[in-house]
């Protein structure tokens, strides 16, 4: 990389030609789109985590944010985005509709942390390349010939949690145990055991996806994200890329939280004493210092068309993980799927075989 040049304060244009500057993955850094001079980005880890209130998302407007930014709907796919006075792009970035226009709503939350993209766009589709090689369940000439995919780098957004719980309950849970009856014949049988106590558990870093664009179950496919590679919210990591506004709000995002927590404590309890189901169980949870952080991820998005079907697939952009909507071989699933019956018939007729001799 050359030297580094060094870019005024407010200045946001290249101090050599004026020309515009985005942020370069590869660099780390932003580079000129013209002349290519390259600009350091100053990069803190001092992030801040909010305490949580019910009230949290309507006490932490902030009015510089507000006014710098605004919202912008695609009325073809219904994308919300945020376009703030770094975007140059003012078309869809999904379906490149150029019928984007203001919204009403407010850009929200002022975002406290980035996970910046660690490659561009090219790197993306070598890495989506790569991926799809190793997988053996897609179709040969999707694998040997990719349809032209339609790619768009987004910074979506996403809440976290961190905190401290402590739960009593009391209730029944159940177990099985293998028993012998007098004919010498084993069965399994299910038993109850009543039980009640305290759990004390940690939860850092929940991470619950607010994007008006990516699903629950896109997010699942691409995580884990490296939190240790997030910086404090710099608006030059989001320069030449899309930020999209947040569908779902912090107090609908903590909710989803709790309700993970919840599964995750009634396991802990269900490990605790042996169990394998609840029966009926009151469990009363308390949440000590919850604290929350507003977070932007990079995510890449391909949308192709493969045999006349419409596929997204998404790929995180820090790590390059493939999310899984990829076209199917129904002969290969069908063959392996027949090849795990016959090797189960093997066994089976292997077990009579020798228990007869």
């Amino acid at each position: 990389m050359e030297k580094a040049k060094v870019l005024k304060n407010g200045n946001k244009k290249c101090s050599t030609c004026g020309g515009i500057l985005v942020y370069s993955p590869s660099d780390r850094a932003l580079r000129c789109l013209e002349c290519d001079n390259v600009y350091p980005i100053e990069a803190s880890k001092d992030i801040k985590k909010h305490d949580y209130s019910d009230s949290a998302d309507s006490v932490r407007a902030v009015d510089e944010w507000e006014a710098q930014n605004k919202v912008m709907k695609c009325s073809n796919c219904g994308a919300a985005i945020v376009l703030n006075k770094l975007e140059y792009s003012k078309s869809c970035p999904y379906c490149s509709s150029p019928n984007v226009s203001p919204s009403k709503e407010l850009p929200g939350l002022k975002p406290d942390a980035v996970v910046p993209f660690m490659f561009d766009k090219n790197a993306a589709r070598e890495h989506f390349r790569a991926n799809v090689k190793r997988r053996w369940f897609l179709p040969n000439k999707f694998k040997k010939s990719l349809p032209k995919a339609q790619l768009a780098g987004t910074y979506c957004t996403a809440f976290s949690f961190d905190a401290k719980t402590r739960s009593s309950y009391r209730g029944t849970l159940s177990y099985t145990v293998r028993v012998r009856d007098r004919d010498g014949v084993y069965r399994t049988e299910t038993r109850h055991k009543f039980v009640s106590g305290t759990i004390d558990l940690s939860f850092d870093n929940i991470t619950i996806e607010s994007s008006s664009h990516i699903t629950q179950s896109e997010y699942s496919q691409i995580k884990p994200f490296d939190y240790s590679g997030s910086v404090a919210f710099n608006e030059d990591y989001l320069r030449g890329f899309v930020v999209e506004h947040y569908d779902t709000g912090l107090r609908e995002c903590n909710e989803q939280m709790e309700a993970y927590a919840t599964g995750v404590i009634k396991n802990r309890i269900l490990s605790k004493h042996g169990c394998s189901g609840i029966v009926s169980l009151n469990l009363n949870t308390n949440y000590i210092e919850k604290k929350y952080c507003y977070r932007l991820l990079p995510v890449y998005f391909f949308d192709y068309t493969y045999k006349k079907k419409s596929y997204r697939t998404v790929m995180n952009g820090q790590t390059g993980k493939l999310g899984t909507n990829l076209p199917r071989s129904g002969v290969k699933i069908t063959f392996f799927v027949l090849m795990i019956l016959a090797i189960i018939g093997g066994i089976i007729f292997l077990s009579v075989y020798f228990g007869m001799t």
